[in-house]
């Protein structure tokens, strides 16, 4: 059975296109949702997790976290050592979970990535293991947080498997975060004052697994 997690933020709008996407594959998965400070959305959020999916754990945190801290969070809610990560805004092909199930892991790999729009994102399959032992998800990123998790892969001697054939539908929005510039180099200065303690080799460095406690369930079945 599959686990799947998805934090969802402004773009909670699009959801219900995301879940019939999965349903389209999938009749027995488990869903973990986290709905990151908008309160608006949660009540929708629940209709919908309720009404379209078999299993599922909806969890709430009042302040905005991020993506990063929310996806490393609600990996502690989850027994399996494989997790797939999804965005509230994206839908997949109808290949997508057979093509991640059946390939991976192969070759020492950390995670297989779904093409998406001629890219690689952080959609995909991954080793919840390996994921933890590298620190998760950034918490100090904004953007950008799916290639430094990437890299620290690659550092830790792991490979990232790639699937050839675009599986994930991007959309589009004026929300995505990674469209608006003072957001990008905002992060962008994290990394660089982050630099010297994430890459040095003198003091051997890594970042902590960071989640957030104050996230709340709020339903589950």
């Amino acid at each position: 059975m599959n686990t799947i997690i998805i934090p969802v933020g402004p773009t909670y709008q699009f959801f219900k296109e995301t879940l019939q996407s999965i349903n389209n594959q999938l009749k027995n998965y488990e869903l973990i949702v986290g709905v990151d400070g908008f309160t608006d959305s949660l009540e929708e959020v629940h209709r919908l997790v309720k009404n379209m999916c078999p299993r599922f754990k909806l969890y709430y945190s009042e302040s905005n976290i991020g993506p990063s801290i929310m996806r490393n969070t609600l990996c502690g809610f989850t027994h399996d050592m494989n997790v797939i990560f999804m965005d509230a805004d994206d839908t997949i092909q109808p290949e997508f979970f057979m093509n991640l199930n059946n390939n991976f892991p192969k070759f020492n790999e950390a995670c297989r990535l779904a093409l998406c729009n001629q890219r690689y994102r952080n959609t995909g399959i991954y080793d919840l293991n390996v994921f933890r032992s590298v620190g998760g998800y950034n918490p100090f990123l904004m953007v950008g947080e799916d290639n430094d998790l990437f890299r620290r892969f690659t550092k830790a001697g792991y490979n990232i498997g790639k699937e050839p054939k675009s599986i994930v539908n991007y959309r589009i929005h004026e929300t995505n975060i990674s469209k608006t510039t003072p957001d990008i180099l905002k992060s962008m200065s994290r990394i660089y004052r982050k630099q010297t303690i994430l890459d040095s080799e003198k003091h051997n460095v890594v970042i902590p697994y960071t989640y957030d406690e104050n996230v709340h369930l709020i339903d589950s079945r």
